[in-house]
């Protein structure tokens, strides 16, 4: 019994007496809601000790009783036998049978009277001991840790996790551990991710010889944190993922963002939230931070029609619908607030001059309105279509694109149609727009797939150039103004870059 008597630090001949102030001293430091396994060992070794004090009193009580109920040749439950050659023999005098086992006392009747009298709030509140530990509802524990994940902060879960009782027993972790993954990964759970590396941490997923693979386990780690902030109380942390290049978002911006991506699909509302040219930008940015590439990795309750809206309006690579429809809708806003503006102008220059406006002025007024309302609109209305036409210009003879004898030809034939409109329809003004534009895609149709890159430095012995020089660039100005010349310019950056990716390859 030496075992029981070292947890309780005593020697071999201690009694009653000493075992159980040696117990009511240790179970100062060895409570159950601190430490259930050190309270539990010593609570055995003090069972342990008093059956071995009492066995050993029963001893000493029956090797001293000389009575005449023994014989002389009786040592306790022992006698002396003499043997065949004079000697003696020891051997039992009477079967002796162990004490009966006693159910196991509670707690609160285990405790000794001295250590009740020292200190009452030992027993206070604390529970029984049973005989058995009860069945582990597994189930049960995973729903309870999950609720405890969702409504914390990683501290507190940390924390809380420590203090678990359903967790102490390492077979039951282990069993509980399992359960909970498989949830995680089979269900649309909504937890952040900073609560998944404390879980992860608890129940050795991270592990070696955890049983998990990290692959599956970072990806659910990602859906989960993805779920967390769609919800209203993950805002904040969506809120500092959007952060960045000096951006500041609130909470609030980022709960209207992830609400435009929720609610149900119209195209002319979802036109007018996207009018702005910077929200198709942010929209797109908030789809990659939570990892949404297409409309089929939308989980609920985001709308997949949204979410492709808002990927193909964001998208300035492709000419989709979505896109064309917003150059309409933003050349339209733009002209209609041109022509406002030229009225508004118009009324002010009326109310604030001492003669009246006549109504030849409000009709020149107008004028300039619409043809400026219709220079703008077309201009926002043709930009992407212009976006997509350099993007099938200039691509890479590698990538097959559609029209391939088209997409070679187009810029000589423009150059051509410039001149023929110049000299031949005497329409100079509209040759040498059409030039000019030739021109422009011709240079960036060589940029482009030349990979050169244009840098514009100024240098100090320029500014005397243009002084010397400054006859020669009137001249030159003067030369600007006649299309052919920015017509042959483009003939010849084509006739380059033909030379080069086209017809020297072949």
């Amino acid at each position: 019994m030496s075992w029981a008597l070292e947890i309780l630090e005593l020697d071999q001949d201690a009694d009653e007496r000493t075992i159980k102030r040696a117990y009511a001293r240790l179970l100062r430091s060895n409570r159950p809601d601190d430490d259930p396994a050190a309270f539990q060992r010593l609570n055995e070794a003090y069972r342990a000790a008093l059956r071995w004090a009492q066995w050993q009193q029963h001893e000493a009580a029956g090797s001293g009783d000389m009575d005449g109920t023994h014989s002389s040749n009786t040592l306790g439950p022992f006698e002396l036998v003499p043997d065949e050659i004079g000697g003696h023999v020891v051997t039992l005098a009477e079967p002796v049978h162990p004490p009966a086992t006693t159910p196991a006392p509670t707690f609160a009747e285990s405790l000794p009277e001295q250590a009740v009298a020292a200190d009452p709030a030992v027993v206070a509140g604390m529970p029984s001991l049973p005989e058995a530990p009860l069945p582990l509802d597994i189930e049960a524990a995973c729903e309870f840790i999950l609720t405890q994940a969702r409504a914390l902060d990683p501290v507190s879960l940390d924390e809380w996790l420590q203090k678990c009782p359903e967790l102490w027993s390492l077979p039951d972790k282990a069993r509980v551990g399992a359960l909970l993954m498989w949830r995680l990964q089979e269900n649309d759970e909504a937890i952040n991710a900073a609560n998944f590396d404390v879980l992860m941490h608890c129940f050795g997923w991270d592990e070696v010889n955890g049983g998990f693979d990290p692959y599956h386990a970072q990806q659910c780690r990602e859906r989960l944190n993805r779920n967390w902030m769609l919800q209203p109380a993950g805002s904040i942390d969506l809120a500092r993922h959007l952060r960045g290049n000096g951006r500041h978002v609130t909470a609030l911006e980022a709960r209207h963002r992830i609400q435009l991506l929720c609610r149900p699909f119209q195209r002319l509302p979802a036109l007018w939230a996207a009018l702005p040219s910077w929200r198709p930008i942010q929209m797109v940015h908030l789809l990659k931070i939570l990892g949404i590439h297409d409309a089929a990795d939308a989980p609920p309750p985001l709308q997949p029609k949204q979410v492709e809206f808002w990927l193909a309006a964001g998208d300035s690579s492709q000419l989709s619908a979505p896109r064309f429809q917003l150059a309409l809708l933003r050349g339209a806003v733009t002209g209609l607030v041109f022509l406002m503006l030229t009225v508004l102008s118009w009324a002010l220059l009326a109310l604030f001059t001492p003669s009246p406006l006549t109504p030849v002025s409000l009709n020149s007024f107008l004028k300039a309105g619409y043809w400026g309302a219709g220079g703008l609109f077309a201009c926002r209305t043709l930009l992407p279509l212009w976006g997509a036409l350099m993007r099938w210009l200039s691509a890479d003879e590698a990538c097959p694109q559609p029209q391939p004898m088209l997409r070679l030809w187009l810029i000589p034939l423009l150059a051509v149609a410039s001149i023929l409109v110049i000299h031949q329809a005497g329409q100079r003004v509209v040759g040498d727009i059409l030039a000019w534009l030739v021109l422009w895609m011709a240079v960036m149709r060589f940029r482009q797939r030349g990979r050169h890159a244009f840098r514009f430095a100024i240098n100090p012995r320029a500014f005397l150039f243009v002084f010397v020089a400054a006859p020669f660039l009137k001249l030159l100005v003067v030369a600007i103004a006649f299309g052919e010349l920015p017509a042959i310019a483009a003939l010849l950056f084509w006739l380059r870059d033909a030379w080069v990716h086209v017809w020297r390859k072949h």
